[in-house]
């Protein structure tokens, strides 16, 4: 079966994330191809450099001289001296440089249309602090945070942190994913935050300091988004098999680890409880404006009854372990209707946001 329509796959790229986007790429490449598109799988390597790679069930972003494209403004992708002739882009790539607003933005200046968010949207979502700041406009519950770069002043950083978050604190970069480069502290003081500090800055610029909860459960909800319409699944439940001693899940436990976390769908909880998230997830994609697909994810203190939004991810990741796809497939868009929906999608919109498109094509 094919249907005519010729997909460039991009992922890889220069974030720690780098092998998590190849094994989506891999998954959503195979998707397509059972779908009836052409598959075109475009690698971005470590440094940057844009080649197609040959199709394979295990891509990888490894740059080839004689397969390379190059970007243009004007004419979009080159490939081989030509334009490379691509009905739309489908970026399977995580942290920066791929979710963060600036791959959006560059495929924009290309007047290629892509699956997923814009630029603006991408760049919200992406970095914790604005996200966090335009849901908390809207009077959602978002945990108490402090930020710092690397300028800080250490006795004016731990007042703050005292005083706004608490003395058992999680750190992470404040645009980072995948739980690489966190920290927990308990009983926070000069010492362990100084070492803290210098293990969080060599994954980003800025960190941002959030309380270090331990009596709560991960909820997560897919939301679809198309113009004006957003819908959202019911939140699954992150399960842990370590248990509950361990106070986050760390990158081995979500992708490498024979008990790796998995999610249950819907989550163990009063239907009350479930739509209200769920309405919370659909609320934070109209405000941060997603387009296309994204996982909205929360911490849920049962004891109490607070739910509390921690993140957005707008290119969650697609491999076989991961969370979106089932969460999607709960609420009827298993692969075969996810796909033409996020295509149609992106088919659909440059026309409306760039006056130019019709012309340029």
């Amino acid at each position: 079966m094919d249907n005519g329509i010729k997909i460039g796959l991009l992922y890889g790229g220069p974030s720690y994330e780098h092998a998590v986007s190849c094994r989506s790429a891999s998954n959503v490449a195979l998707q397509l191809i059972k779908l009836g598109y052409k598959v075109i799988p475009i690698a971005i390597d470590s440094l940057g450099r844009w080649s197609i790679q040959k199709l394979s069930d295990q891509l990888v972003a490894t740059y080839r001289l004689e397969e390379e494209v190059l970007l243009s403004s004007s004419q979009g992708l080159i490939y081989k001296n030509k334009k490379l002739d691509v009905d739309t882009i489908f970026p399977v790539t995580h942290g920066y440089g791929g979710e963060d607003g600036r791959l959006q933005g560059l495929l924009d200046l290309m007047k290629l249309p892509y699956v997923g968010s814009n630029q603006k949207a991408s760049t919200i979502a992406m970095h914790k602090e604005l996200a966090k700041m335009v849901v908390k406009e809207s009077h959602i519950a978002t945990l108490p945070f402090v930020t710092v770069d690397e300028n800080y002043d250490m006795e004016e950083l731990l007042k703050n942190i005292k005083e706004k978050v608490g003395l058992n604190i999680l750190l992470k970069p404040e645009d980072g994913g995948s739980s690489i480069g966190v920290k927990p502290l308990f009983d926070v003081d000069k010492t362990k935050l100084s070492v803290a500090l210098q293990f969080v800055f060599k994954y980003t610029d800025k960190i941002i300091i959030e309380p270090l909860l331990t009596d709560f459960v991960e909820l997560e909800c897919a939301i679809l988004a198309e113009n004006s319409s957003v819908i959202g699944s019911l939140p699954g439940q992150v399960i842990n098999p370590k248990g509950v001693d361990e106070l986050f899940l760390s990158y081995e436990q979500k992708y490498l680890s024979s008990q790796s976390a998995y999610i249950k769908v819907p989550a163990d909880f009063e239907n009350s409880v479930l739509h209200s998230v769920s309405d919370l997830a659909i609320e934070i994609g109209r405000l941060i404006g997603i387009k296309g697909y994204a996982r909205v994810d929360f911490l849920y203190e049962p004891k109490e009854n607070l739910i509390w939004f921690n993140e957005i991810n707008t290119l969650p990741g697609m491999t076989t372990k991961s969370h979106f796809p089932l969460l999607a497939s709960s609420c009827g868009y298993d692969w075969s209707r996810l796909i033409p929906f996020l295509v149609d999608e992106s088919l659909k919109r440059p026309k409306k946001e760039n006056l130019y498109f019709d012309e340029f094509k």
